[in-house]
């Protein structure tokens, strides 16, 4: 199905988000070098400076935000697997009730409703 291979809405977003802020960041950091009367070869060596050092901040960035949220993942995994080995009744009724809240915030009337 297509719509599986467009980006969903929050990282269509951030991506525009993210392109924005690159192109105003190099616009300005050229503008201003522009402006203090710098050679033409300069400016151009700035803009092409700051598009490469965004990029290396952006991926880095997104490799901690990656990592960190991989760390979080797998922690809460490890809580749920104690929880279900010394717990298993308390994680059943967690999940009935979350299971019920789901099937009463349905749009689709009947949808999820097994009853």
């Amino acid at each position: 199905m297509a719509s599986d291979r467009r980006p969903s809405r929050p990282r269509l977003r951030a991506a525009v988000l993210g392109a924005n802020d690159g192109i105003v960041s190099t616009a300005s950091l050229i503008v201003g070098v522009a402006s203090s009367s710098a050679a033409s070869s300069d400016v151009l060596i700035a803009g092409i400076a700051g598009m490469v050092a965004g990029a290396v901040s952006m991926a880095a960035g997104e490799y901690v935000s990656v990592s960190s949220q991989s760390d979080t993942e797998q922690a809460d995994l490890a809580r749920e697997r104690q929880e279900l080995a010394t717990q298993p009744e308390a994680e059943r009724e967690e999940l009935a009730q979350l299971t019920s809240s789901v099937v009463s915030r349905s749009t689709l009337p009947g949808a999820l409703r097994t009853n």
